[in-house]
C-alpha cells in the first residue's frame, strides 16, 4: 500500500496571470491529486491541500515553463516515512530539498 503524502502548493504571480493559470483547471488533472482543497485565494498568490502517490516534480517543471510569471512553491510531507520535502519551480528549474528524521 502506497502512503499518499500530504502536499501544499502556493502560485505566487502577477494577478492577470494567476487568474488565467486558475481559470485553466487542466493543471489540476494533470497534477493527479486526491483531496483537493483550496486554502488561500489573493489577487496575487493561491494556495492549495492536496494529496499524491509521490512529489509532483515533473508536473511542476512542466507547468512553471508554461507559465514564466509564476512562481510553484510546494512543500509535503509524509509521517509515515518521516519526510518532509520542499520544491520551488520557476520558468522549468526545480530546487528540491528533501529531509528524512
Amino acid at each position: 500500500m502506497t502512503i499518499p503524502r500530504v502536499n501544499r502548493l502556493l502560485v505566487v504571480g502577477p494577478a492577470r496571470t494567476l487568474r488565467a493559470f486558475v481559470r485553466d483547471d487542466r493543471w489540476m488533472r494533470g497534477l493527479g491529486a486526491r483531496s483537493f482543497d483550496l486554502l488561500e485565494c489573493a489577487p496575487s498568490r493561491h494556495a492549495w491541500q492536496f494529496e499524491t502517490d509521490a512529489p509532483p516534480v515533473t508536473w511542476l517543471r512542466r507547468e512553471s515553463r508554461g507559465w514564466p510569471a509564476l512562481v510553484f512553491v510546494l512543500d509535503y510531507d509524509r509521517e509515515a516515512w518521516r519526510e518532509k520535502g520542499l520544491l520551488k519551480a520557476r520558468r522549468g528549474r526545480v530546487a528540491h530539498h528533501r529531509v528524512r528524521y
